[in-house]
């Protein structure tokens, strides 16, 4: 498990758990943050 998921997994619980965010909303935060990783691990590498 690489630190991108385990901190997604972490947040995820975190969001739910103590925010009482529904997980769909938290799909919208992380989802332009993977797009975004995703753009620069191509222009990076």
């Amino acid at each position: 498990m690489n630190s991108t998921a385990l901190t997604t997994a972490w947040l995820l619980y975190f969001y739910t758990t103590f925010c009482g965010m529904m997980p769909i909303k938290i799909t919208f935060i992380f989802a332009p943050a993977r797009v975004l990783d995703a753009a620069i691990s191509v222009v990076v590498n």
